[in-house]
């Protein structure tokens, strides 16, 4: 068993035994990036990783990499800007942009499957205020 103290970027992880000791990065965390919420799938064989160059100049759609997390090698793509987290070892709740790269970015929560293009919305857009009188809101997920 071990604890996982995240960095400001990638390359920054250290982790620890239960005693408090500095021990290597278990094999299917070495080659995760510590800015992508969703990283690891529940059952530990993939892993979730940012924007595709393909998906960065997509009007209205982006796309995100899923890799092998013992080799880093990307297995396939899946719909979504970032992944904030796995639903189960397929699908994964993402901000997916509704608007060209142009516009105001308007990012709204989607669920994406693994295999497939399409997308469900499971929110509406985070609208941009000019006056700054409205803070966005932050999902929040947790475990059940």
């Amino acid at each position: 068993m071990y604890t996982r103290v995240v960095g400001d970027h990638d390359g920054m992880q250290q982790f620890y035994d239960l005693d408090g000791n500095k021990v290597a990065a278990p094999a299917n965390e070495k080659n995760l990036r510590s800015d992508v919420p969703a990283r690891l799938s529940p059952n530990g064989t993939l892993a979730a990783l940012g924007l595709t160059k393909e998906g960065a100049g997509s009007p209205g759609k982006s796309y995100s990499s899923i890799r092998d997390p013992r080799t880093g090698k990307e297995i396939t793509k899946v719909r979504g800007a970032e992944l904030l987290a796995w639903v189960d070892d397929n699908r994964l709740i993402a901000w997916e942009r509704t608007t060209s790269l142009k516009e105001v970015y308007r990012p709204r929560l989607v669920l994406v499957t693994i295999g497939s293009d399409e997308v469900v919305p499971l929110s509406g857009v985070r609208e941009p205020t000019e006056d700054m009188t409205r803070q966005e809101w932050e999902p929040v997920f947790a475990r059940r």
